[in-house]
């Protein structure tokens, strides 16, 4: 059976946090907390069983959430693989050390969420042949220049391209793209290309307003607000982000959504 719900007592406020800020994070914050301490084993039973009753219960439970970022939306992603097994949108690495590249099982393990696949590599090889979705072009990862060549191939093919990093990296990316001549294409003939921003800097109340809007000629699809380091007692499932080594991003629900749900496991 589960254990009545307890609201936890509020956070200390982060140095340099507005009050607005401070409001929407500890609610997001407190929606986690729930979700681990109280209803992780809910909504896992929500999805499985379809059960009515748990599913009015878990809306009840999380107004935040149902009513905030899904009403516009706009969801939460997770970038670790150490990521609690109901997210709903994850990201992972496809190149690099092997205790950052995902596997196939870890990939697995989320068959229900939108997935999105990670290129690091400088040389972005499996960004250019399909096998990746966006390409880090943040330092010691891949280059504005080079994501810019490579995003032309892709062009060409007819996929769609992602680079992700700073405001700095998508200002050199588009004004490497703008510097490309394509195929005698008018000047400007990438705007509208998804990009996925990096910022700590952001609640994510900001993060949240940036996701959809156009950005230096790309459209945000994705806005990274926290990080162990910028947020590192933000809680999340299982623990924090320092504990679990977890990056958060708000992202578009229809960027790389996740597959339908079967009729008869229902949802909120």
């Amino acid at each position: 059976m589960e254990q009545p719900v307890t609201t936890p007592p509020p956070p200390p406020l982060i140095p340099g946090m507005t009050g607005s800020q401070f409001d929407y994070d500890y609610h997001m914050v407190l929606a986690n907390q729930l979700i681990g301490q109280t209803f992780h084993s809910l909504i896992m039973a929500a999805m499985i069983r379809a059960d009515s009753q748990a599913r009015l219960e878990l809306a009840r439970a999380f107004p935040e959430i149902s009513a905030d970022l899904r009403a516009r939306g706009h969801l939460e992603m997770r970038d670790s693989m150490r990521i609690p097994a109901g997210a709903e949108k994850v990201a992972g690495y496809v190149t690099g050390s092997p205790d950052i590249i995902w596997t196939t099982s870890d990939w697995e393990k989320f068959a229900r969420a939108g997935r999105v696949r990670i290129d690091q590599s400088p040389d972005g090889a499996l960004y250019q042949n399909g096998h990746a979705d966006v390409h880090d072009i943040e330092r010691l990862a891949g280059t504005p220049e080079k994501f810019a060549g490579l995003a032309v191939r892709r062009h060409a093919r007819g996929w769609p391209n992602c680079p992700y990093g700073s405001t700095v990296a998508l200002q050199a990316a588009a004004a490497a793209l703008d510097a490309i001549h394509y195929d005698n294409a008018p000047p400007g003939w990438w705007h509208g290309m998804d990009a996925w921003l990096a910022n700590p800097d952001l609640s994510i109340a900001e993060a949240d307003a940036l996701v959809g809007k156009p950005y230096l000629g790309f459209i945000l699809r994705a806005v990274q607000w926290a990080t162990p380091r910028s947020n590192p007692n933000t809680g999340v499932i299982g623990g924090t982000l320092a504990s679990l080594n977890l990056d958060l991003s708000v992202a578009d629900s229809t960027w790389f959504p996740a597959p339908p749900v079967p009729p008869e496991l229902g949802w909120l």
